[in-house]
């Protein structure tokens, strides 16, 4: 492979994963961490940061949902 190829290629794949990836910080009580800490021993999710994707996302598709039905009405 000439050595254009690779550096475009490797140029493409850092833009890709600097712009899917973002870091967010939360703070949980002791029992909190503990409780997601059961749940994903229980198997319900893959990771803790698995649970965190998915109660985010869950959270955005509601507000989103809420957002929508006040728009409707007017």
């Amino acid at each position: 492979m000439p050595k254009k190829e690779r550096s475009e290629t490797a140029a493409k794949a850092k833009g890709k994963a600097a712009t899917a990836r973002r870091r967010i910080d939360v703070r949980l009580t002791e029992q909190e961490a503990q409780r997601i800490e059961q749940i994903v021993a229980q198997g319900h999710y893959f990771s803790k940061a698995d649970f965190a994707r998915t109660a985010v996302r869950e959270k955005l598709s509601a507000v989103a949902s809420q957002v929508e039905q006040r728009k409707a009405p007017a």
